[in-house]
């Protein structure tokens, strides 16, 4: 199989493209930007469990006017936020989708509501180069900001310290490929080789570039097939999907199809603000996880190739980001109908238009968003010392396998007392907190035997 040529437009690094002017002062953000480096540090540090809150990246969110001191929208008690995808079991909690939180954003909007001046720009800090869940919600966050008439085009800025090659060298994390698909699916629609994401599979298999880049896992892809549920499908799906109306809806549900993780219901427009995250398939996804965190699973964020099931007929980017990163086998559209308008991730405008805000390189005309790299050479040290931890991680659970091989009856004595078992000297884990979403090969698995494909909507 033929590799990719040297001048492909995906293998120039993304960051290369990270150069939009920072409003203000450089030297602030450069300072308060290695100020999150050290705050990951120390979130990233196992507790007493062994357990760390979530991975090495912090994130701060700032709003900055020419004629004011910088705000930034926090507390003194809690400044900034964490990557959190192992306290929650989430696989899409990173530290730039904590930041833009619910309360934070509706802070941001009531701020700027009140102080009605020209020229409030929006900043977002992040120790590390955002995946494009992350990318997504901060579109997302900026379009609501522009709609309401609290900011304009380009006010929105988002700064970062760690590449994305540069997590992986250090840290282990790989974003790359997640991006990677993302910048395919704007160059095949720019091609007018992708009417909608459902061909994606088409396109990556005939073209000997992106095949290549599949099978090295340097391009993830999560099939999405049209179907519908046969009459072998549980009466608790069949009933719930029958039930839903008007309402865009998803499920999750295992791999087999012998269980059911999760059901969901848009509930966007209750909130107060345009809250995304109650849009129903990152409630589908975020639930299965939820799920398994319930049955004690520890890594709950893997969602072990599941199926995601749903309603809405155009998958957009924040959708896929999740399905992506979730670890999921498949994504199948059920029949639905009527034109609802709250399919779409953004209110009145359409999920390829929102793909290629999302999926475009770097500062890209139509971007509400601007990026600027501000890392160095320099490794961070929050990925540094997640790289030590993982290998202590990784030593912890072959003494585990040679305590097993061992025996239980294994003792030792000290010196100066009688025999205890050894198990009490050896420290050992059953867990890993690795969570780079990794996909599970790339050859067409099954669906559960309850769905059944059909070509088109």
């Amino acid at each position: 199989m033929s590799q990719p040529a040297a001048d492909h437009p995906l293998l120039t690094p993304h960051f290369q493209l990270a150069n939009a002017d920072l409003p203000g002062d450089r030297l602030f953000w450069e300072t308060v930007l290695h100020q999150s480096d050290l705050f990951s540090f120390k979130t990233a540090q196992i507790d007493e469990n062994g357990i760390p809150k979530g991975g090495p990246f912090g994130a701060q969110l700032w709003l900055y006017h020419p004629d004011e001191a910088p705000v930034l929208v926090g507390t003194e008690q809690n400044p900034e936020d964490s990557n959190a995808v192992v306290s929650k079991g989430l696989a899409s909690a990173h530290a730039e989708a904590e930041n833009l939180s619910p309360e934070n954003r509706k802070k941001v909007i009531d701020f700027l509501e009140k102080d009605r001046r020209q020229g409030w720009k929006v900043v977002q800090i992040s120790s590390g180069e955002s995946c494009p869940a992350c990318r997504s919600k901060q579109v997302l966050f900026a379009l609501e900001l522009e709609k309401k008439g609290l900011s304009q085009r380009g006010n929105f800025h988002v700064a970062f310290k760690a590449t994305y090659d540069g997590t992986k060298r250090t840290a282990g994390f790989n974003d790359a490929p997640y991006d990677t698909t993302f910048r395919a699916i704007h160059l095949l629609g720019q091609q007018g080789r992708l009417n909608h994401i459902s061909s994606l599979g088409g396109a990556i298999a005939g073209d000997d570039n992106l095949r290549g880049m599949l099978v090295s896992n340097d391009l993830i892809h999560v099939p999405v097939h049209f179907g519908f549920l046969n009459e072998n499908a549980p009466a608790e799906l069949r009933t719930f999907f029958d039930g839903v109306g008007s309402n865009s809806a998803a499920a999750v549900v295992t791999q087999q199809g012998d269980r059911i993780l999760s059901m969901a219901v848009d509930q966007r427009g209750q909130h107060g603000i345009y809250s995304f995250e109650h849009m129903s398939v990152v409630q589908a996804i975020h639930g299965a996880s939820q799920t398994l965190r319930g049955d004690d699973v520890f890594d709950s964020w893997d969602l072990r190739r599941g199926v995601l099931i749903t309603t809405t007929r155009d998958i957009g980017p924040l959708a896929m980001a999740e399905a992506l990163w979730s670890n999921l086998s498949g994504v199948v559209i059920l029949p639905s109908t009527g034109v609802r308008d709250h399919e779409n991730e953004f209110p009145s405008l359409g999920n390829q238009a929102l793909f290629n805000m999302v999926a475009a390189p770097y500062n890209s005309e139509n971007s509400p968003i601007r990026v600027t790299y501000l890392g160095d050479s320099r490794t961070s040290i929050s990925h540094l010392l997640w790289a030590a931890q993982q290998d202590r991680e990784g030593l912890l659970r072959k003494q585990a396998k040679r305590m097993q091989q061992l025996g239980s009856g294994v003792q030792f004595r000290y010196i100066d007392g009688p025999e205890v078992p050894l198990s009490n000297f050896i420290q050992v884990i059953d867990h890993t907190t690795n969570y780079d979403g990794a996909q599970g090969g790339h050859e067409p698995e099954a669906l559960p035997h309850f769905i059944t494909l059909t070509l088109s909507p």
